[in-house]
């Protein structure tokens, strides 16, 4: 919800402005709402309830800034932020893709360069620095990353939901838990999930579309639902 703010705050209504200040800008604010929450949850001994907690509460203060820019916006920039919140690809343009494609290339690589450090941090963080992984280093540098990559998309895109929790279990249950080839097929099946998303939010209700983030939400939801019953089981199990 960082990102919305900022992005309307700069471009004065979503589509307007530079679209290299608006990710500049999507990415200040992303880095703001990480470093509150990670500040918070440091200082109650880096607590997974408290960093939960957290998060929550640092959404519902970015989602009341959100309702005052509704509560101020002419109707038309209303109507683009609505749009906006709802996640699509009406905005896409060549201008936006050169801008993120070099990010998104850089910030891929530098992933798979440290897939064999999240491979041995699967282990714990003693296992992982007992066989010289610098795991301050390291998860400071892939929570820049995942900030920078979803400030930038979310930017641009709108908030579109579940991609990132849906994709990398089907990639883990196709390749494994190897991060040389989960990261990769993550990303694949990521964008197909959407391409396929898009294309039924195009042709379901022709000619009018149907928002992207709608769609993925659909799909996601009875997959997350699924996901936490198989966990149940497992601790039944257990």
């Amino acid at each position: 919800m960082a990102m919305v703010l900022g992005f309307s705050v700069l471009g004065g209504s979503i589509g307007i402005g530079s679209y290299m200040a608006i990710a500049t800008n999507a990415f200040i604010f992303g880095c703001l709402s990480l470093l509150i929450v990670m500040g918070v949850s440091k200082l109650c001994n880096n607590s997974i309830t408290i960093l939960i907690l957290t998060g929550t509460a640092i959404g519902s203060l970015f989602s009341a800034g959100i309702s005052i820019l509704k509560y101020v916006s002419s109707a038309e920039a209303l109507k683009n932020l609505d749009i906006w919140l709802m996640g699509g690809f009406w905005g896409a343009s060549w201008d936006a893709v050169l801008i993120c494609l070099p990010v998104l290339i850089v910030c891929f690589i530098f992933m798979i360069k440290f897939a064999w450090d999240f491979n041995a941090l699967n282990a714990g963080e003693d296992v992982a620095s007992t066989l010289g992984v610098e795991v301050r280093k390291l998860k400071t540098i892939s929570l820049i990353l995942v900030t920078l990559v979803s400030s930038l998309t979310i930017a641009f895109c709108g908030v579109i939901g579940f991609v990132g929790l849906v994709s990398p279990h089907i990639a883990r249950s196709l390749v494994g838990v190897d991060n040389r080839y989960l990261i990769p097929a993550s990303a694949v099946i990521g964008g197909i999930m959407l391409l396929v998303s898009d294309i039924i939010a195009r042709t379901i209700t022709s000619p009018q579309e149907i928002p992207v983030g709608i769609i993925t939400a659909l799909i996601g939801v009875p997959f997350f639902i699924f996901i936490l019953s198989k966990k149940k089981k497992q601790l039944w199990r257990d």
